[in-house]
């Protein structure tokens, strides 16, 4: 831990969690060479892959340093008084909700394409539940995606650097099950990290109990399971009902009793950035385009997890630095 605060002198001046791609000189060793370097073969198994599964995944061997010294920050590890992390009292819903009210937000409608009009602005090619939407024109646009599907909408504005920065950003796929449980083991949150060397299909286990006005009724639990990557990567074509009893398998092994206390499930399919090494230097080159286009005139931005790191917080990090540019570009006009 004393080493942590040696290294995290060094290295802070370089983390800032909005603008992750600052940190690019930094992007030339991965999370497991650093950790052997520094703190041994051990640490990594014992102690640092586990502290990140839970976010990244266990694929660790070529994750970037970068992420990992993002996470540590985040929680001041090796810091007299670290942060702790923690669950929404509340359902993230309802902030959505009141942040939207004085929003003119479009329900049911899905933008296939984003183009640049001759006189200024663009125009959105949308789809509604009910067929094809009339067309809209905006002034600027900002598109909070994946980094797949942002590619393909906005495919007729992009520069050949973006076209193979979203072409060279690796996904992997990422399978949860959520299940509701009769009754509360303990009045806080728990997070689980299996070791890898464990014969589990779980990286990592967040356990939620109930309480009055919260996300889980009263006198009831929620349990949210992250799949190992290798299992959501082999089973991703594989049934849900199937899946999910395998994972509930593992997970009663892990919380033995746990299943006869299930009321009911939900298995989660998706997929995640990954953010390997030499991904936060690919985000500094693109983030140089950014820059070039925005002081040409273009009001075209971009939000996403692939930007900034996989957790809420570095979302809403990436989509409040969209609508900080925005404004920037309007103040400077």
């Amino acid at each position: 831990m004393l080493r942590w605060g040696r290294l995290m002198g060094r290295y802070a001046p370089l983390l800032d969690a909005s603008f992750v791609e600052r940190a690019a000189d930094l992007d030339y060793r991965s999370l497991s060479d650093h950790v052997s370097l520094y703190f041994g073969r051990g640490a990594l198994e014992f102690w640092l892959a586990p502290e990140v599964q839970g976010l990244y995944g266990d694929r660790v061997e070529s994750l970037s340093r970068v992420a990992l010294l993002q996470h540590v920050r985040s929680l001041g590890i090796g810091e007299r008084r670290p942060g702790l992390p923690g669950l929404p009292r509340r359902p993230l819903l309802e902030l959505a909700q009141t942040a939207a009210e004085g929003l003119d937000v479009r329900r049911g409608t899905a933008v296939q394409r984003v183009d640049e009009l001759a006189a200024g602005g663009y125009r959105l090619e949308t789809l509604d539940e009910d067929g094809p939407g009339s067309d809209s024109s905006f002034d600027a646009v900002i598109v909070a995606l994946g980094p797949t599907q942002a590619a393909l909408i906005a495919s007729s504005l992009l520069t050949p650097a973006e076209r193979d920065f979203f072409a060279g950003v690796v996904e992997q796929p990422v399978v949860t099950l959520s299940a509701a449980l009769e009754g509360v083991d303990s009045g806080l949150p728990q997070e689980l990290r299996l070791p890898r060397r464990e014969d589990s299909a779980i990286s990592s286990i967040v356990i939620e109990p109930g309480q009055s006005g919260g996300r889980v009724p009263e006198g009831r639990s929620q349990v949210v399971v992250r799949a190992r990557d290798a299992f959501a990567a082999q089973w991703s074509e594989t049934a849900s009902d199937v899946v999910s009893k395998n994972l509930l398998s593992s997970l009663e092994m892990a919380c033995p009793g746990v299943g006869e206390r299930v009321l009911t499930t939900h298995l989660g399919r998706g997929t995640q950035a990954f953010f390997g090494v030499g991904h936060y230097r690919e985000l500094a080159n693109f983030e140089k385009v950014q820059c070039d286009r925005r002081a040409l005139g273009r009001r075209l931005y971009w939000a996403g997890d692939y930007l900034a790191g996989p957790s809420f917080e570095s979302a809403t990090r990436s989509g409040l630095r969209a609508a900080e540019a925005f404004l920037a570009d309007e103040s400077s006009e």
